[in-house]
């Protein structure tokens, strides 16, 4: 037997759509938009901070570069320095040896004291042998010597009586120490 169902048969029922369903389809374009441009802005960022890095190392090297060039040019400036330095030390020796001859000559009281031998060491210093008129003549010359700024010290190594002629002299020996006084 045949069986025959008349009743009509019931339909599942759908869920009506109202407006959540667009409102959740705006906020979901609009949160998908607002990550999208976020995203294309942070990548814009990011490129512009990369180009910003990229011009910043090159200026470093660029730096880096003019600062060891400074370094080597203050180094010659320096090595320079001190050669200007050497040269200024060797002229103002080369003058000392004919200061101090000068120096020795200038104290000679005139026609009362004579050299018989003069000699200068390579150090600076004078060995002087020679006669004076009398005592006061050496000490006069003695004293010269001393207030010179170019003799240290004054050494009388021999004074003896030498008779020459009618005339009774000071025969006479001395070390002088040449140098810059303070």
């Amino acid at each position: 037997m045949l069986k025959i169902n008349l009743l009509v048969k019931e339909k599942k029922k759908r869920l009506p759509i109202k407006g959540d369903f667009w409102v959740f389809l705006v906020v979901l374009v609009l949160v998908v938009g607002i990550c999208g441009g976020a995203s294309w802005w942070l990548g814009v960022k990011v490129d512009a901070l990369k180009a910003l890095e990229k011009e910043k190392l090159s200026q470093k090297r660029q730096l880096q570069l003019t600062i060891a060039k400074v370094k080597k040019l203050k180094k010659n400036v320096e090595g320079l320095q001190q050669k200007i330095d050497a040269i200024r030390k060797i002229r103002e020796r080369q003058n000392l040896p004919v200061i101090y001859i000068d120096e020795a000559i200038k104290a000679i009281p005139e026609n009362k004291l004579w050299y018989e031998s003069f000699s200068l060491s390579s150090s600076g210093d004078i060995m002087v042998q020679g006669v004076a008129l009398d005592n006061q003549v050496l000490a006069f010359y003695i004293e010269r010597l001393k207030r010179s700024p170019y003799v240290k010290q004054v050494e009388i190594l021999l004074t003896n009586r030498k008779k020459v002629g009618p005339y009774e002299l000071v025969d006479f020996k001395c070390h002088l120490v040449m140098g810059k006084t303070s």
